[in-house]
């Protein structure tokens, strides 16, 4: 399915779930905009990132990297997300998706977070 068509097909999800995030026309717009951003971004991350290994996403948005990751050759990877708009692109998607960590039973060699951080009050707190 198209990016234009994932958006038409979730604009009226965004009424329907009340989260705190209310970005998806932001997420939409980095998947169009922000190609070279995104790329550059998994260039990064997979320098340190085995083809083997179990991967999560926290906080994947639409699975924007993910899927690029994916397009990589990257096959173990899950996602965490709480905004239940961005949960349907998700799984409409065929990623997996956990709505809450402690629903998480693997363990992962690697988890990582993009632009997320600045969503969470007290985000130190968090990290330590």
């Amino acid at each position: 399915m198209s990016l234009n068509n994932y958006k038409k097909k979730f604009k009226n999800v965004q009424n329907e779930f009340k989260t705190e995030y209310a970005g998806l026309d932001e997420l939409w717009d980095n998947e169009k905009y922000l190609v070279n951003y995104n790329k550059f971004i998994i260039s990064q991350l997979s320098q340190n990132f085995d083809h083997r290994e179990q991967i999560l996403e926290f906080g994947a948005g639409l699975g924007t990297l993910t899927l690029i990751l994916k397009k990589n050759n990257f096959k173990n990877i899950d996602c965490v997300e709480i905004d239940k708009r961005n949960i349907e692109v998700l799984r409409s998607r065929k990623l997996k998706c956990f709505e809450k960590i402690e629903d998480i039973k693997l363990k992962y060699d690697s988890i990582f977070t993009s632009n997320v951080l600045e969503h969470i009050e007290n985000d130190t707190d968090v990290l330590l």
